[in-house]
């Protein structure tokens, strides 16, 4: 797969999804690309979100995980069970 630089990703992720991701590492980083063609359907679930687009792609080759997390509109950390419809509210548009 191919690669893009973290702050790509962060970015991508933002536009795919509507929800903002923090990430802690170089900007730089290269990571697999986003390259979903739709968006989390509604009722999926942050940690199922978390677990099947996100943390694959920000495991490293060498098994070490960048920090990150998904922040809600009151850039706080939702809950694990909150819905992605619930999360995408949280923003103002």
């Amino acid at each position: 797969m191919a690669k893009i630089s973290l702050r790509n990703f962060v970015e991508k992720v933002e536009d795919k999804e509507g929800i903002k991701v923090r990430a802690w590492a170089d900007p730089e980083t290269q990571v697999e690309e986003y390259a979903y063609d739709r968006c989390a359907a509604e009722n999926t679930s942050i940690a199922d979100f978390i677990d099947t687009r996100i943390r694959p792609r920000l495991t490293l080759e060498n098994g070490k995980e960048i920090p990150f997390e998904i922040i809600d509109g009151n850039y706080t950390k939702p809950h694990g069970r909150t819905s992605m419809k619930k999360l995408r509210s949280t923003y103002d548009d």
